[in-house]
């Protein structure tokens, strides 16, 4: 076969054509692009795809605090142990959710809570384990959101203090888990306050009948006196909303990826 291209070539006269460098220019350039749009496309599915686990992570987890809350025949409270007013059952000698907890840990409070009940553990223990992490003292390093820790974060806490609290958590007697998002990040907490109670409560009352707290200036309003998860998304940031007056900022840009595991009332601060 060879022999006979060979001859052929011979008869009329024409030399075998290879690429010129132009055309494998060209080649190779639609070859990168081909594979940039690949690269981008695979990208957005994996995206779309965490996104969507991360919001599943919440849905699990609120049923978990409705089942809590309709056996309990009351709301997971938010305060400081023996004070008046700080929570939703106020006054409360113990609260479920401790005001006065560095917030980050406010979800290993909830799962502890939750866990508590015989019949909620279950919806619990259906997580996902990757998403389902022990406290424990004796990693080394310590996980990773323990020392990454943004800057801009609304809840004033260093990683020093994070990584003190973390291990003062671990050495507790009965288990502590938290529960990271997708992208390896604590989960966290909006509570919708302290119900109102007129010639009690100080300051104007939110249109649920709940006074604000930081957090929700922070991160959004519950709403409906219904508890919120709040994923801080890929940026692994959750940012400050009262940072609207500048929407360039890198306080604010980082909201604006955040997942909820409800609906907020976004008021920004003018």
């Amino acid at each position: 076969m060879h022999g006979s291209r060979h001859i052929m070539n011979r008869l009329t006269g024409r030399t075998p054509r290879a690429f010129t460098l132009i055309e494998m220019l060209i080649v190779i350039g639609i070859i990168v692009i081909l594979a940039a749009l690949t690269t981008t496309v695979g990208l957005r599915l994996l995206g779309a795809s965490e996104e969507r686990e991360a919001e599943d992570l919440m849905r699990v987890l609120t049923v978990a605090v409705d089942e809590w809350e309709l056996d309990s025949q009351r709301s997971l409270a938010w305060g400081e142990d023996g004070l008046d007013g700080d929570g939703i059952a106020a006054p409360r000698a113990r609260y479920e959710i401790q005001s006065t907890t560095m917030h980050p840990f406010h979800i290993v409070e909830v799962v502890g809570t939750l866990n508590d009940n015989a019949r909620v553990k279950d919806v619990v223990q259906g997580i996902n384990p990757r998403y389902l992490q022990q406290l424990d003292d004796a990693l080394d390093p310590l996980p990773n959101w323990t020392r990454l820790i943004d800057p801009n974060d609304p809840c004033a806490c260093t990683a020093n203090s994070i990584r003190a609290e973390y291990l003062a958590r671990a050495g507790e007697p009965e288990e502590q888990l938290t529960i990271v998002d997708p992208w390896g990040t604590p989960l966290r907490v909006i509570h919708p306050g302290a119900v109102y109670r007129q010639g009690v409560s100080f300051g104007d009352p939110d249109a649920d009948g709940t006074l604000r707290t930081p957090l929700e200036d922070m991160y959004g309003v519950a709403r409906n006196r219904r508890l919120v998860f709040i994923s801080a998304g890929p940026d692994q940031k959750f940012g400050d909303l009262r940072e609207n007056n500048d929407p360039e900022s890198a306080a604010f840009v980082a909201t604006q990826d955040n997942l909820y595991s409800g609906e907020l009332v976004v008021e920004y601060w003018k």
